[in-house]
């Protein structure tokens, strides 16, 4: 995990795994954080990783956007050499 906190106020984090990546970005100025859980792998649940957040932090308002990154099936076929 990596840090940074800014002056007067706000702080910055990353936290890196094996198969994906969190960061947090606090605006306290604005009350706002903005989240990205980005995963890979069937393993990992970004949704629940999300909740846990919601719990923690249990914000007033929460604006989620899901954005699927996924290869599609045909893209991974691999044609023999020739």
């Amino acid at each position: 995990m990596v840090s940074h906190r800014f002056t007067p106020q706000g702080v910055t984090m990353l936290a890196l795994l094996s198969e994906s990546h969190a960061s947090i970005h606090t605006y306290p100025e604005a009350g706002s954080c903005f989240v990205d859980i980005f995963t890979c792998g069937h393993n990992a649940d970004p949704e629940c990783a999300l909740a846990s957040l919601v719990a923690a932090m249990r914000p007033s308002q929460v604006h989620r956007q899901t954005i699927d990154r996924g290869m599609p099936e045909h893209t991974l076929r691999r044609t023999p050499p020739s």
